[in-house]
């Protein structure tokens, strides 16, 4: 008997810390929509009822909505590099927390195991990863056109739904990018070769 209530208190205790874990992941997700209104100049969306904006600012703040430093009227201009790292950055990041969101509610319904120390080291990991993956890959993008594809000018929704993409399935980027890197290594020591013969 005793063994059985051990076992059902570990397994609480353990879906206790995922849900906290998730609750906590949430808690970031929504400081950074509130961070990002801020550097788009949008109030968050409760300031009407805070007295601190009415309705309307809202509304003008989603109308104008562009990259950070641009607004809505300034779409002949081109956003600065930084303006769009900066975009890819926070997409790939909520991408990324996203997909651990979807990781760990796996582990409760599968029943793994967990280890908190783990789940928060891969989140810090992953997050890292996922993040530079997605800026590197937008920036190669945005700067050349590779296979017919080019970000050079894509609007702030393209950029937003590749970066959370690339930060969502980032562990399969970075797979695809080390598949692209070994063959364009072979391809140059290949012509390498040929140069030396």
């Amino acid at each position: 008997m005793t063994d059985g209530s051990t076992s059902r208190s570990e397994s609480t205790r353990r879906i206790l810390a995922i849900i906290s874990l998730q609750l906590a992941i949430v808690a970031l997700l929504i400081l950074l929509a509130v961070q990002y209104g801020w550097m788009h100049d949008v109030p968050h969306p409760l300031s009407p009822l805070f007295g601190d904006n009415d309705i309307e600012s809202f509304a003008k703040g989603i109308a104008a909505f562009n990259f950070i430093g641009l607004s809505g009227d300034d779409a002949t201009n081109e956003p600065s590099i930084f303006a769009v790292i900066l975009e890819v950055a926070i997409w790939s990041f909520a991408g990324v927390l996203a997909r651990q969101e979807y990781t760990l509610a796996q582990i409760v319904v599968r029943d793994r195991e967990f280890s908190l120390l783990k789940e928060v080291s891969r989140l810090i990991g992953d997050a890292s990863m996922g993040v530079a993956i997605a800026i590197a890959v937008v920036a190669f993008l945005r700067s050349t056109q590779f296979v017919n594809m080019t970000l050079k000018t894509a609007d702030i929704g393209s950029i937003a739904a590749i970066s959370f993409i690339l930060g969502f399935y980032h562990g399969d980027t970075r797979r695809l990018l080390g598949s692209l890197q070994r063959r364009v290594a072979a391809s140059v020591r290949d012509d390498e070769d040929e140069a030396s013969e």
